[in-house]
């Protein structure tokens, strides 16, 4: 008679939901031309490696523990971070790139959706609002960053920021509820 072992991992989302709001803010504030946008976005892409290597071990922390949703999102992460400085590295120009940034949007327009399945529905703001940044950013990569499109820019910051603070508050505040064991900071 052979026994099964399972390993259980303590709430790797959490984790997952702030590598997603760092990002998002740096996104967000880069767009919004906060910093020396050359060094900014040096910054960004410099650490995208790190944030890959880090959605990895979610996905298989989420894995581990039976989370199929937190699998698909952030496993999709880990190869869409870790493939953007390569396409952007490779791409003869922003269209390319634009592409890249769309396939990422519409993959998080779909698990949009599929979060409306889960009991905690801040979880589908914040993936909505992370596609919306994703799409935003598309456009504007699209549209080359011409002064034409400067409004493109300002829609990826200023939504990049909110799915950022949204994606900050949510493990923040199940991190809270859990060590405080009780539901002291709204989920919704």
């Amino acid at each position: 008679m052979s026994e099964e072992m399972k390993i259980k991992v303590a709430m790797p989302e959490i984790l997952g939901l702030l590598l997603v709001s760092f990002i998002a803010l740096m996104v967000g504030l880069v767009s919004l031309g906060v910093g020396d946008a050359a060094n900014s976005m040096g910054m960004v892409f410099a650490f995208l490696p790190f944030a890959a290597l880090l959605f990895l071990i979610v996905t298989i922390a989420c894995y581990l523990n039976d989370n199929m949703f937190g699998t698909a999102l952030f496993g999709v992460l880990t190869v869409f971070f870790y493939g953007l400085p390569v396409v952007v590295g490779g791409a003869p120009g922003f269209t390319d790139i634009a592409l890249f940034v769309f396939f990422g949007a519409v993959f998080l327009l779909a698990m949009t959706f599929v979060s409306l399945a889960q009991p905690v529905k801040m979880v589908t703001g914040v993936i909505g609002l992370a596609a919306l940044t994703f799409l935003f950013l598309g456009v504007w990569l699209w549209t080359d960053f011409t002064d034409a499109s400067a409004i493109w820019g300002v829609l990826t910051g200023v939504f990049g920021l909110l799915a950022g603070l949204l994606a900050m508050y949510l493990p923040i505040a199940i991190l809270y509820n859990t060590m405080k064991g009780q539901n002291t900071l709204p989920l919704m």
